[in-house]
């Protein structure tokens, strides 16, 4: 026996189709201003992302990765350690 659960991602993913079909259907414009507010900010994301992105080199990355794994060898708690320091210092570098 299957419980009730199981396709929770299904049954949440059908209200909010129909609960959008509603409301698109009840008032278009504002369904219209909210998909516009959400289009701005998913392209404000997009450009973040692609700057940061640009930002990295590609040498960087793998020296990263290899930074990482041997931190990791060494001793597993200093992986964390390692991903944190980086992570600082590319908020100090933003």
């Amino acid at each position: 026996m299957k419980f009730p659960s199981v396709y929770c991602a299904t049954k949440v993913f059908a209200v909010f189709t129909i609960g959008f079909a509603v409301m698109v259907g009840l008032n278009s414009r504002a369904a219209t201003n909210l998909v516009e507010r959400f289009h701005e900010d998913a392209q404000e994301l997009v450009d973040l992302t692609s700057a940061a992105a640009r930002s990295i080199s590609a040498v960087e990355l793998p020296m990263l990765g290899i930074e990482v794994y041997a931190s990791h060898l060494y001793m597993p708690s200093r992986m964390f350690q390692v991903i944190a320091d980086r992570i600082d210092e590319a908020h100090r570098a933003m």
